[in-house]
């Protein structure tokens, strides 16, 4: 006989609630955990990388390195003996200047600005975000056909050390992508948003086949400071091998585009692309430019 068997009634029905209970909040247990382990899944993981940079709203935060801060980053660099292919500029023995507009392109802005330098003949280099880029193919492939160059400016414009690596590189091979949809081949040359970069996107880059592009010349037009200011800014210490950031999509920089560029000319500057810059007497090398570097030293 079932030793529960000669208990009365009182004794057996306490037991029956508790144990009814304890069966819900294990059940209710089971599903939380079971909800849980599904959410974090490797097969969600695969799925949501590209998008959980766009919850965090530092990533999305406009901040841009000075050129001082650029060079400082470049000597701390050579110092503790950190190489990676890399333009900051040409070589300062050639009167030379690149031309570059990021952020683009724009609905508005692009076809204006292709106008000017087209009537100026002038070759610039556009770092084209991807997601623009899949919205308005059809620009980026006017500006090739007009002979300017078409580089890598990731596909979300996101400040790419505050990713993590899978975020870092699905913004570089996702902006690749993009071009290559718009015009049938893609860049070796990007340009990380801001010039913010750190050892996580060193090693990807490298990883890549990146030649990363930074610049000698901001007169911070983004911000919108006014066009007298921005000409100021560009002009006053302008010098050979420069690599000047301007960007697709400001009225101001339109405004004074065309006086810029007809000074400049008149100075004696002749404007190369960013691939010509980094080519010619192979001013690229593991580590960075170098001036006037043995001939054997070419773009990899």
């Amino acid at each position: 006989m079932n030793n529960l068997s000669i208990l009365p009634k009182s004794h057996l029905m306490p037991n029956i609630r508790v144990s009814s209970f304890s069966l819900f909040v294990c059940i209710v247990s089971i599903v939380c955990l079971s909800a849980l382990a599904m959410a974090q899944t490797p097969e969600k993981k695969q799925q949501s990388p590209f998008l959980l940079p766009l919850t965090n709203p530092k990533a999305r935060e406009q901040s841009y390195l000075s050129a001082l801060e650029i060079l400082a980053k470049r000597e701390f660099e050579r110092e503790h003996n950190i190489h990676f292919p890399r333009l900051t500029r040409g070589n300062p023995k050639r009167k030379e200047l690149a031309l570059t507009f990021d952020d683009g392109p724009h609905p508005i802005y692009t076809q204006k600005l292709l106008a000017i330098l087209k009537q100026f003949n002038v070759k610039a280099t556009f770092f084209v975000v991807g997601m623009m880029v899949d919205k308005y193919p059809d620009l980026v492939g006017q500006e090739v056909a007009e002979g300017h160059e078409v580089a890598n400016h990731t596909y979300h414009h996101l400040r790419l050390p505050l990713l993590p690596d899978v975020n870092i590189e699905e913004e570089l091979s996702n902006g690749a992508n993009a071009i290559e949809r718009a015009v049938g081949s893609s860049t070796r040359l990007f340009r990380p948003p801001g010039g913010e970069y750190d050892n996580d996107v060193i090693a990807i880059t490298k990883r890549l086949g990146y030649v990363m592009v930074l610049w000698t010349d901001d007169p911070a037009d983004f911000a919108n400071p006014g066009s007298a200011v921005i000409e100021k800014r560009t002009l006053q210490n302008i010098t050979n091998g420069g690599i000047l950031l301007l960007h697709d999509g400001v009225q101001q920089t339109l405004d004074i585009l065309p006086d810029l560029l007809m000074r400049l000319k008149k100075q004696g500057y002749k404007f190369v692309t960013c691939s010509q810059m980094a080519t010619e007497r192979g001013i690229i090398t593991t580590g960075g430019p170098r001036i006037d570097p043995p001939p054997a030293k070419k773009l990899p």
